[in-house]
Order: structure tokens, then sequence, then C-alpha cells
């Protein structure tokens, strides 16, 4: 009987350490915490979030200083002080996933693997319609037991 047990909680603690190594999951999309059991590090992030603007769009950065890198990723776009993400992700990299978020679709992106990452670069769009202001956040994460939530980009101001 120890012998199925043991087994049994050996694939739980292995299968809870792989899924987050192959990006942020959904249950993540309210708070952006990963579930790494440790406190986040207090800002600010070693990491710079940028956006410059595209057509109809924005062009989204995400960057570590030189000589250092980070593994995971999660990045949103909401309106300052909520919670209300908005707009679309697209991208053109193997190393980024969408996750979709609140009913929304592609209003998320994360990492696919925990490899070494020193620049990922996204294009984001506002929903239709939408005016007023917006944030990038991202959580990112260095190591399983250091990482940052919610770092929040210069807002964006939209018009139609």
């Amino acid at each position: 009987m120890w012998i199925p047990v043991s087994v049994l909680s050996w694939a739980l603690v292995v299968g809870m350490a792989s899924a987050h190594s192959t990006g942020a999951p959904a249950i993540a999309c309210s708070d952006m915490t990963p579930l790494h059991g440790v406190d986040p590090q207090p800002p600010p992030s070693p990491y710079s979030l940028t956006y410059s603007e595209i057509g109809t769009g924005y062009n989204v950065v995400l960057e570590a200083a030189g000589g250092d890198s980070f593994k995971g990723f999660f990045i949103q776009a909401r309106e300052p002080g909520t919670s209300n993400l908005i707009g679309a992700f697209n991208f053109d990299s193997s190393d980024i996933q969408y996750v979709d978020c609140s009913g929304g679709t592609n209003n998320a992106v994360t990492h696919t693997s925990s490899s070494e990452k020193t620049k990922i670069e996204v294009t984001w769009e506002p929903s239709i319609g939408f005016t007023g202001e917006a944030v990038f956040t991202a959580s990112v994460v260095r190591a399983k037991t250091e990482f940052w939530v919610r770092q929040e980009s210069d807002v964006i101001i939209i018009q139609s």
C-alpha cells in the first residue's frame, strides 16, 4: 500500500512542478502571481516593460538588463487600477503562447518553456471601440523562488 501512495505523491509533485515551466495557468489571470509557494520579490523589477506604437496597435517588449535573463513571464493589458483586461495579443515566436483570461480571447501571453530568455516581443491591439487608458502588466520569473508580480508599463492613452 505504501508504494502506490508514494508513486502517486511523487507523480503529483512532478506534475505541479512541470505545469509552471510551460507557462502561466489560467488560474493566475486575476492576480498574476506564480503558484511557486514563496512570496514575490519587492519592486522594482530588474526587467523593462516598454511599448511603441505601430499602426493600429503596439509593439510590447519585455527585456532583461545586460547579462540577466528570465525563465517565465505573463503579460496582460489592463485598464489602470483595475483587473479589467482589454485587447488582444499576437506574436511570432515558439517561446510564447496565449492564455485566454476572464472569457476573453488571446488577452494574455506567457512562456512555453523555462528556457533562459533575455527579450520577448509581442504585438497588442486594443479592443474594438475601446477608448481610455491602458497599461501593460507583467509578472516575470527569474527562478522558481525569485519573481516579480504585476510590473506595469507607462500608461497608454487610446483614442478612437
